[in-house]
């Protein structure tokens, strides 16, 4: 019979273990670096999205830099209308992109 290795998912320093080469810190919850997080997904999405368009570069880096753009984008897409309000703010649940910027500007 074989022996099945079993990986703790908590090690015991609190410190979520998925592998052996993964190794992933305890969740955010301090609001401030949530927010962050969602800013830096939206500075990396159009970041990447003006490299991908002004640069001259061959087809293999332009393909990853769309690939980065459209991955930061559904990134920031989910926190805006997840994140915000499940854990930030659970009055800021809207309809959409409009809804939400309206709702934050009344604030």
């Amino acid at each position: 019979m074989e022996k099945i290795l079993r990986i703790p998912r908590w090690g015991v320093d609190g410190i979520s273990r998925l592998g052996p080469m993964f190794i992933i810190g305890p969740d955010l919850t301090d609001k401030r670096w949530i927010v962050a997080k969602g800013i830096l997904f939206l500075v990396l999405a159009a970041l990447s999205g003006v490299l991908q368009l002004v640069g001259d570069g061959p087809l293999w880096q332009k393909t990853l830099l769309l690939l980065i753009c459209v991955w930061a984008s559904c990134r920031f897409y989910y926190f805006l209308f997840h994140v915000l309000g499940a854990y930030l703010d659970p009055g800021l649940r809207s309809a959409g992109l409009i809804d939400l910027l309206q709702r934050l500007r009344r604030r």
